[in-house]
């Protein structure tokens, strides 16, 4: 890792660090909504969709969706996955106008409530209350697969080689991981 918190580009657009040298977070998963994650009000009845990147966040989140609403694809149809698709950490970031942990905050109970955290940076009520939780993985090979071509094409990341990918991916790096890796091998 580089010794100063600079980062080289094209990494300073996309990445930031999260006062810890071995990670960096997507820029999208703003500083400010992860300090304030710490003083989130969980309720005992939200529903916690926890998963690593591109490891079927979207695929669980209408089944829940269709289970919180007893089946009736009638109520669920007309929602926007803009609506539907909330991770916590996101926000305020281009596109983003309101942090997510904010609008998630004034929604009526239960929630559906999505993130790709990783647990140390969890909201610590979700240790002490007794929310439900849904940790989803996937099969590493086909998750480092669609990790790749996502990373490929969405335009506020940048392209990673595939061989450094699936060698942090194999060695047991998270994705926040992998990424800071990258800068100091430039």
């Amino acid at each position: 890792m580089p010794e100063t918190d600079d980062l080289t580009p094209p990494f300073e657009k996309t990445y930031y660090y999260d006062g810890r040298k071995d990670r960096l977070m997507v820029t999208a998963m703003h500083t400010d909504s992860i300090h304030a994650l710490k003083d989130f009000e969980v309720r005992d009845d939200d529903v916690y969709i926890v998963t690593y990147p591109k490891a079927g966040t979207t695929f669980i989140l209408e089944i829940v969706d269709a289970i919180m609403h007893r089946g009736n694809i009638d109520e669920i149809k007309g929602k926007r996955m803009e609506d539907k698709l909330n991770l916590i950490e996101l926000g305020p970031a281009p596109g983003i106008e309101i942090a997510t942990y904010k609008k998630v905050s004034t929604w009526k109970s239960p929630r559906q409530i999505q993130t790709h955290l990783p647990v140390d940076l969890m909201p610590p009520q979700v240790f002490t209350k007794k929310p439900r939780i849904i940790l989803v993985t996937r099969n590493p090979r086909d998750c480092c697969i669609s990790l790749h071509a996502w990373h490929a094409t969405v335009k506020f990341l940048e392209p990673c080689d595939w061989d450094y990918l699936v060698d942090r991916f194999v060695e047991g790096q998270g994705l926040i991981n992998i990424f800071s890796n990258a800068l100091s091998s430039e």
